[in-house]
């Protein structure tokens, strides 16, 4: 026999779930404070953005696997910025390729939950390397994961 408290932790459960799995019936466009829904799913599957930035002197060739943008080969002109969102679910892992110059290249993680990003995880590729820009301020410095020793 099913006790109380399980149905009502059923209940709650089966309240919760619905909130997800039901449509909105207002849109987004029409109203300027964001639904009850879209907040709870703000709350629990948070979205980071990836800013990636050239600083270097020249074009970067870059692709990256987010499903947000086209997975091709591009060039990253000179000050130039791409930026993409990331939604925080499971330890999301989201990699890019670099090629700051013929000697180096290979990709770098743009967002792990590692790296401690909480609305933005911001990028600098420069000649001399791919940099982290940390919550405090300073660049740290990324090893690119290439195939060479």
């Amino acid at each position: 026999m099913t006790t109380p408290s399980k149905c009502n932790n059923m209940i709650f459960l089966v309240l919760l779930l619905s909130i997800f799995l039901v449509p909105s019936s207002s849109s987004s466009s029409s109203s300027k404070k964001p639904s009850f829904k879209k907040r709870l799913e703000d709350w629990f599957f948070p979205r980071v953005t990836v800013n990636i930035t050239n600083d270097a002197s020249h074009d970067i060739p870059y692709m990256c696997n987010s499903p947000k943008l086209d997975q091709g080969l591009h060039a990253l002109r000179p000050k130039e910025s791409i930026a993409f969102e990331v939604v925080d679910i499971m330890f999301p892992l989201v990699w890019c390729y670099a090629q700051l110059n013929d000697r180096y290249h290979g990709v770098f993680w743009a967002f792990a939950t590692k790296l401690g990003c909480t609305d933005i995880c911001s990028w600098s590729l420069k000649d001399e390397g791919a940099f982290y820009l940390r919550e405090d301020g300073k660049l740290e410095e990324h090893r690119l994961f290439d195939n060479a020793n």
